[in-house]
């Protein structure tokens, strides 16, 4: 298979095989803009690989990325976490178990 027939098939979840894409990248220094990355549903295809999508999550998320103290941040992105984490949006080998957010 070609590249370019690869990302065709990526391109639309009805053809993104079970095993698409790994990339290594360099940790944030906080977890909710991994989260946001990762499971914003306004990213799937792309660095939402998994296609997740919750309107609720995704309101914590913007929340979390736009407050305006790291307090507040933390609050919104614990509440996205808690409620993927129930989801089990990720696949065994995601980054969702290991994040932590104390310290946000």
């Amino acid at each position: 298979m070609t590249f370019p027939q690869y990302s065709e098939r990526v391109s639309r979840q009805k053809t993104m095989p079970d095993i698409a894409l790994e990339w290594d990248f360099a940790a944030y220094p906080e977890a909710g803009p991994q989260l946001n990355r990762e499971y914003n549903s306004a990213f799937a295809g792309s660095t939402n690989c998994t296609w997740y999508s919750n309107r609720q999550v995704d309101k914590w998320l913007k929340e979390g990325t736009t407050a305006a103290t790291a307090d507040k941040a933390c609050a919104a992105f614990t509440s996205a976490r808690a409620t993927l984490r129930g989801d089990h949006p990720g696949s065994p080998g995601s980054s969702l178990p290991r994040v932590s957010l104390t310290g946000v």
